[in-house]
């Protein structure tokens, strides 16, 4: 017994240390199936950030969720300044207007640390419940959408899926977006 589980020669002249780093890289991905709760791992990966099919949903469905005023969250994984810029009608930031003020200061050099991100969306995230519908988007050729996703599904959200496409894809179509002249949707 080594390193807490047993070491098992493959071939007489396969180091022991080789075993264990394979070991340890077949434990680490069997635990990432695990947290996630889904087989995103063995799903097809032609979306982007390797989401499979029930992780995203088409512009198409997207807007008829908003015509139908469906009950869902709709977060903008993008920068405060792209958001306040334009976002899709209905969207909202996922982080508290506290870390944007930080972020923006800290561009600035005022302030030298920012919030952990991970704990703002956590805090941020406690308003749902756990079964919310909630759908994330980026821009296009963008990843910022799927890593959000991936972190909301770890806070134990099950209903998330990322928008494919993009933001410049949903306003090409020319479905409903607020543009700069509309106030920022606040948050707490």
């Amino acid at each position: 017994m080594r390193y807490g589980f047993k070491v098992f020669t493959l071939r007489r002249n396969v180091p022991d240390i080789a075993v264990g780093v394979i070991t340890a890289a077949v434990i680490s991905f069997l635990t990432t199936i695990f947290v996630l709760g889904s087989t995103t791992a063995f799903a097809s990966t032609r979306h982007a950030g390797g989401l499979n099919d029930g992780e995203v949903i088409s512009e198409e469905a997207l807007r008829e969720k908003i015509l139908n005023q469906d009950k869902f969250v709709l977060l903008d994984a993008r920068t405060a300044r792209s958001y306040d810029e334009a976002h899709i009608q209905g969207a909202i930031l996922p982080l508290t207007e506290k870390f944007y003020r930080q972020e923006a200061l800290f561009a600035q050099g005022v302030v030298r640390k920012l919030p952990d991100r991970e704990k703002v969306l956590a805090s941020a995230m406690r308003r749902y419940p756990k079964e919310s519908e909630i759908v994330t988007y980026c821009n296009d050729d963008c990843q910022t959408g799927a890593v959000l996703l991936f972190q909301i599904k770890k806070l134990g959200f099950t209903n998330v899926r990322m928008l494919e496409g993009g933001f410049q894809s949903w306003e090409k179509k020319g479905y409903p977006v607020k543009n700069k002249d509309a106030a920022r949707t606040p948050r707490p």
